[in-house]
């Protein structure tokens, strides 16, 4: 709930139905340093448009927080997105009493306000053809697809 950008709640069926989907994807994100495996730590389901994708939901364990994984993730699901050749990528942010530490989360990492709406925020991160916007990675992170 402290890292959960939409709270959407989705029953295990509904997530199958994302995975098997063509027209979104769900990321995880496996957390292990020298000391310890944390397991999965992260999620992000996406949804793909014709030109855009829109993060459905992002959520990510208290557990692994301050580490700056959770920007990783997002810079992974930026650069799939790009992969995919959409051009713009839309995320939205809903308060709750327990998430406001995350409420900068999309401005942080480069995502413009497009409007606000009642409580709820919209981002948007729009990728420039001319341009290489692939994220880097912090140097202390280690990416390895599965």
């Amino acid at each position: 709930n402290q890292f959960n950008l939409t709270t959407y709640r989705y029953t295990e069926g509904e997530i199958l139905n994302f995975v098997d989907s063509c027209d979104s994807e769900v990321y995880f994100l496996r957390l292990a340093d020298r000391i310890s495996d944390l397991g999965i730590v992260g999620v992000v389901i996406v949804k793909f448009e014709e030109d855009y994708a829109e993060i459905d939901s992002f959520l990510f364990s208290c557990r692994a927080l301050g580490r700056g994984v959770e920007d990783a993730l997002l810079c992974f699901v930026v650069n799939q997105v790009i992969e995919k050749g959409k051009k713009r990528i839309e995320g939205t942010y809903l308060p709750t009493q327990k998430n406001s530490q995350v409420a900068d989360f999309y401005q942080k990492n480069g995502f413009q306000l497009i409007k606000e709406e009642e409580r709820k925020t919209y981002w948007r991160f729009s990728i420039a053809p001319e341009k290489n916007n692939m994220h880097t990675y912090p140097k202390w992170i280690n990416v390895k697809h599965l």
